[in-house]
């Protein structure tokens, strides 16, 4: 989590509640062609193990 938002958001959090998801947005150049990192946040819950496929 706080990884990610360092990355999305430039602001490192140094409190963790890892009851919290989320999903973080961010527009990146990546060899000169514009992307979208979408990142679904989930905690570690158990229930989104089978979504990881679908997010990577």
């Amino acid at each position: 989590t706080a990884l990610t938002i360092q990355l999305c958001l430039n602001h490192f959090v140094e409190t963790y509640d890892p009851t919290i998801e989320d999903s973080y947005r961010k527009q990146v150049v990546i060899d000169d062609q514009p992307c979208v990192l979408e990142v679904l946040d989930t905690a570690g819950q158990e229930e989104y193990t089978a979504l990881r496929d679908q997010w990577i």
